[in-house]
């Protein structure tokens, strides 16, 4: 049974323990202190006082989010703790979701339900998969090999009656599977989108969603359920905020628009999204670069890897096993200099490795806290030299 629950594929248990802050305003001069802290060493740093703020003691732990816990693990179980490092909702679960709200998806011996802040049970750890609650007070659940939809208290509201399903869109509607056929269905359970499409991805804010036919081919729908790009592409992406999508014929990608003309012709072996300063990644003869949406090759194709321009300006880039970042100008910001580092998150900071030791730089390239040796021992030093942390 092919799922449509996203968070399979994106569990906490899956990520790095440097977690996005997507939830929170790190830098906003408002911010609760706590909300500044970054995770460095399965420790709290405090980038104001350049000490840690906590020290637990867990094998993994995530940042802080706006009700002020933060998720750990330790032994193999997950929960929560505040900001005193206190553990408020206990270690006990195999996998755990980033509180949507009041309420965080969980799961026990491979059954899921919701809890709240308090760490009460809200829906029973009963189902196969459970999914954040929609706009409309609605998720899927998957239960005795069927998926339907429930509210926060447990009641069925759309019975379960189809092989799969996703949540429910912006646009009110939810794509859901019957007889291998994929469909859509509004929140009375009424099918609006008969099912008759060999897959089916969720609508876009603009109204279009991927379909797949009998062919396996891609395309896009509209909102009545009407073919506006027709199925003949191998791959293709969701619209991006500059209105191009990204797509795949015979091994070859470029972009097309909401009306189906090819843009910029297909002629990379990889692309990319165009981020918010209408630049993309491409990839093609092992090498990566950057071109505008006139489909000009603005930073050239020279890199052994890169990622898009996705916050704060930079860009990841790598070159002869080392790694730095580049503005949308193409100019070297950061020198290429580390074994490993990724993009920045969206609080301004990125770990980084470096002959086998970690640390955090800012936007400007600056250490703010990093591991060093000593006396063949490692220790944590901030970026006055000073040492924070060393083992006893």
């Amino acid at each position: 049974m092919q799922k449509k629950f996203p968070f399979i594929a994106t569990s906490l248990a899956a990520l790095v323990c440097f977690a996005p802050h997507d939830s929170q305003a790190g830098s906003s001069p408002s911010a609760a202190p706590w909300q500044k802290w970054v995770v460095f060493e399965k420790g709290y740093f405090d980038p104001e006082s350049k000490e840690f703020a906590l020290l637990p003691e867990f094998d993994a732990l995530y940042d802080f989010a706006d009700n002020g816990l933060a998720i750990v693990k330790k032994d193999d179980k997950w929960g929560w703790i505040n900001t005193e490092g206190e553990i408020v909702i206990a270690l006990k679960y195999d996998d755990v979701w980033a509180f949507d709200g009041e309420l965080a998806v969980v799961e026990r011996k491979n059954k899921q339900g919701h809890i709240d802040t308090q760490g009460k049970v809200v829906t029973p750890l009963k189902y196969f998969s459970v999914l954040d609650f929609a706009d409309n007070g609605l998720s899927p659940a998957s239960y005795k090999d069927k998926v339907g939809f429930i509210n926060a208290k447990n009641e069925t509201v759309i019975p379960f009656r189809f092989d799969d399903a996703s949540g429910f869109a912006d646009n009110g509607l939810a794509v859901v599977s019957l007889n291998d056929k994929w469909g859509y269905i509004n929140a009375a359970g009424e099918m609006v989108i008969p099912a008759q499409f060999h897959d089916a991805l969720d609508f876009d804010k603009a109204g279009l969603a991927i379909f797949m036919n009998e062919n396996e081919r891609w395309g896009y729908i509209n909102t009545s359920g009407k073919v506006v790009i027709p199925a003949h592409f191998d791959e293709v992406s969701n619209f991006d905020s500059q209105g191009f999508a990204t797509v795949e014929r015979d091994g070859l990608q470029g972009y097309i628009n909401r009306e189906g003309t090819e843009v910029i012709p297909l002629q990379f072996d990889a692309a990319w999204s165009f981020t918010d300063n209408g630049l993309a990644l491409v990839f093609h003869n092992d090498q990566y670069g950057f071109i505008n949406t006139m489909g000009e090759i603005v930073i050239p194709l020279q890199y052994d890897d890169a990622s898009s321009f996705y916050s704060h300006g930079l860009a990841r880039v790598k070159l002869d096993g080392k790694t730095g970042y580049i503005d949308a100008q193409g100019e070297v910001v950061i020198p290429l200099q580390y074994d490993f580092a990724p993009s920045f998150e969206d609080n301004g900071y990125a770990l980084v490795e470096l002959n086998g030791l970690k640390g955090m730089i800012n936007t400007k390239g600056q250490m703010v806290v990093q591991q060093t040796i000593k006396d063949g021992d490692f220790v944590i030093k901030n970026s006055d030299g000073k040492i924070i942390w060393q083992e006893g």
